[in-house]
């Protein structure tokens, strides 16, 4: 699209309004000021594909490092505890939540929502 404007017959076009003895100068100049624009523009566009292209390799090492902490966490960051086995492990259940109304008494349902828990 910016090669349209470059075109000679779009550049008499755009100045089809202004008048001069010199129509050769004016067409001139304003080829001149659309390759400034142009360089211009293709600069910004090289940089922002060179900022984008660095941030990407900023948020895939944060998501590394970020997934990396999170998998130590979960392991335990003490190679102690994280390789220590339990020696007198006892299985564990999960219970429901028991609630209480408004007169003291238990129950399923959470008062505060009125949906049943399981």
């Amino acid at each position: 699209m910016a090669q349209e404007y470059l075109k000679p017959e779009n550049i008499e076009k755009g100045l089809a309004g202004i008048g001069s003895t010199r129509p050769e100068e004016l067409r001139e100049q304003r080829r001149r000021q659309l390759e400034i624009e142009k360089k211009s523009v293709q600069t910004r566009l090289d940089q922002l594909a060179t900022s984008r292209t660095r941030l990407e390799g900023i948020v895939q090492a944060d998501a590394a490092a970020y997934h990396s902490s999170a998998g130590a966490n979960a392991r335990g960051t003490d190679k102690e505890t994280a390789t220590k086995q339990p020696t007198n492990a006892q299985p564990t259940s999960v219970t429901s939540p028991t609630f209480h109304d408004a007169h003291g008494a238990e129950t399923k349902t959470n008062p505060d929502r009125g949906a049943f828990v399981a």
